[in-house]
């Protein structure tokens, strides 16, 4: 099962290298990351409780709360290719709608190809708002259709 939250720890030696082998690390870094786009800060603060151990324990302030990269919002579109070149686009698809919209999105907007495709989610992203990815499957249409994009 997938956790919204990613942890990974970098171990460093005495010189400040990264190391693999965990009785050179003088030094373990933990890094968090919360996998879903969001706006604004994940936490207020962060609370660190030594419990059995005579390490020091330091937190980075400047880097305890990173900001995500900007979630997708809004819609977009596909640029469609024919044959000879020309491009139309799909009408507009709203982000958070599925491949059976975009497809007929698809199918509406661009010239040529009505009725000749079927469109698969790629699930590249574990969240709509991370990206979208599509597969494109061609049906009945006897000619190269060129690069597709999402726009």
């Amino acid at each position: 099962m997938r956790s919204n939250i990613f942890t990974n720890r970098t171990w460093y030696d005495e010189t400040g290298a990264e190391t693999e082998d965990e009785s050179l690390a003088v030094q373990s870094v933990y890094y968090i990351t919360v996998r879903k786009l969001i706006s604004g800060p994940s936490v207020s603060n962060i609370l660190v409780i030594k419990t059995s151990t005579t390490a020091t324990i330091t937190v980075d302030l400047p880097q305890v709360v990173g900001l995500s990269a900007t979630p997708l919002s809004g819609s977009y579109r596909i640029k469609c290719v024919a044959a000879d070149g020309t491009e139309s686009y799909s009408l507009d698809i709203g982000i958070g709608y599925g491949e059976n919209w975009a497809n007929n999105n698809l199918h509406n907007g661009c010239d040529r190809i009505y009725d000749l495709t079927e469109m698969y989610n790629g699930n590249d992203f574990d969240y709509l708002e991370n990206g979208r990815s599509f597969i494109l499957r061609f049906i009945g249409l006897n000619e190269d259709p060129g690069q597709f994009e999402i726009v």
